[in-house]
C-alpha cells in the first residue's frame, strides 16, 4: 500500500478505449497496478452514465465522474448532480431556433 492514495482519473475514448473502442492489455494491466497500489482509479468523461455503462461494467470502475463534471459517483451511488435551470434550457433552445440550429 502506498503512504499517499492519488486520485487518478482516466478519459473513455482514446484513453481507455483505443481507435476500436477496446482497451489495450496495456491499459487493462495498468489499471491493475494502480488499484493494488491502493489509488483512487476513476474515469472523468463527457458521457453520460447510459452511454460510458459498459466500460464502467466491463472495466470494473465503481467510481465515475460524467457528463463533464456534471455527475459524480461514489461506489455506484450518485454524490454530486448539477443541472441546468430550464429557464437557461429554453433560452438556448429559443436562441438555437431563432438562427437555425438543429436543437434535436
Amino acid at each position: 500500500m502506498v503512504k499517499s492514495r492519488k486520485l487518478v482519473a482516466f478519459d473513455i475514448d482514446g484513453t481507455i478505449l483505443d481507435s476500436n473502442k477496446r482497451p489495450l492489455e496495456s491499459t487493462l494491466e495498468a489499471l491493475r497496478q494502480l488499484r493494488q497500489a491502493g489509488h483512487f482509479v476513476t474515469l472523468a468523461t463527457g458521457r453520460s452514465r447510459y452511454l460510458a455503462r459498459e466500460v464502467i461494467r466491463e472495466l470494473s470502475f465503481e467510481n465515475y465522474i460524467l457528463c463533464n463534471g456534471a455527475a459524480a459517483f461514489v461506489s455506484h451511488q450518485q454524490v454530486f448532480k448539477q443541472t441546468l435551470p430550464i429557464e437557461a434550457l429554453e433560452t438556448l433552445i429559443a436562441d438555437c431556433t431563432a438562427k437555425n440550429i438543429d436543437t434535436a
